[in-house]
């Protein structure tokens, strides 16, 4: 029963910390969007996660491409998640906001 408890506790902890930077990257898209976008958001995320499964899973029935992408992912994948986190911060108009808060010192989101 304690060794349960422990991995428990353990994937728990795991579980926290790697979604960190998931909410790094949603709090700037989410606070400035309207409740519909939200939930086209939402919407959006369920069926691409169904695309990226089928992408996935056609990967893998497919040789040449499984082979490339398990030698090569590990280089291409921070360059990827860098330019996406850029792209998104830059869309969310995150730094304006920022300096102009640090100018005013006003947290207000227009």
């Amino acid at each position: 029963c304690t060794s349960n408890i422990k991995q428990i506790v353990k994937v728990s902890i795991v579980t926290i910390a790697n979604g960190n930077d998931n909410i790094a990257i949603y709090v700037p898209i989410f606070v400035q969007s309207k409740s519909w976008e939200i939930v086209a958001y939402a919407v959006g995320f369920l069926l691409m996660v169904a695309v990226l499964c089928l992408v996935c899973y056609s990967f893998i029935h497919f040789p040449p491409i499984f082979k490339f992408a398990q030698k090569y992912a590990q280089f291409i994948s921070p360059f990827i998640f860098i330019a996406l986190g850029i792209y998104i911060l830059i869309d969310s108009k995150c730094f304006p906001w920022l300096i102009k808060v640090i100018q005013t010192g006003q947290w207000t989101i227009s």
